[in-house]
């Protein structure tokens, strides 16, 4: 299964920084434990569904793109850089589906970069992109391109890696 992860920093603003500060003084823990801590919760909060049974990711494709959509599961993780732990987002599926057609919608580089950018904005930890992992499901009827005789769709300049689409 096609996954995609968004890789997050710490956040910018003082006064948020502060707050992580005080976290790691009473709470006795070094700062990047405070910083994960504090994405695993705003996660939960994330994931929550409103009265219209919507999540925050669900609403950020309505407000960016007017599209009503079940979104995958997100769920959170660590990535390590440069000797560093940072939190990341992981989307387990690279489609979502469309809640007027029931059509199943790519999730395109856009809309994953809009989702970054947006937390990054409204929650300041800082976005530094994104990354495809496994196998791109197949939508509708795309020209299909076998590199390497491996089957791929060309999408947003970038050749990704289909499953193998079932034969008649």
């Amino acid at each position: 299964m096609a996954k995609i992860e968004l890789y997050f920093g710490h956040p910018q603003r003082e006064e948020n920084l502060n707050g992580f500060e005080n976290v790691v003084c009473n709470q006795d823990i070094n700062f990047e434990t405070a910083v994960i801590r504090g994405f695993q919760d705003l996660h939960r909060i994330l994931t929550r569904r409103n009265v219209d049974n919507d999540t925050f990711f669900e609403l950020i494709l309505i407000c960016g793109f007017s599209i009503f959509c079940q979104f995958p599961r997100v769920t959170t993780g660590v990535y390590r850089h440069r000797g560093f732990v940072y939190p990341k987002i992981v989307i387990h599926g690279d489609t979502c589906i469309n809640k007027e057609t029931s059509k199943r919608l790519f999730l395109s580089d856009e809309y994953i970069n809009y989702i970054g950018t947006e937390m990054d904005k409204e929650f300041d930890y800082e976005y530094f992109g994104f990354k495809r992992f496994g196998k791109a499901s197949l939508v509708n009827d795309e020209v299909i391109y076998h590199l390497g005789n491996k089957p791929h769709i060309f999408h947003e300049g970038n050749f990704i890696e289909v499953k193998e689409p079932k034969s008649a």
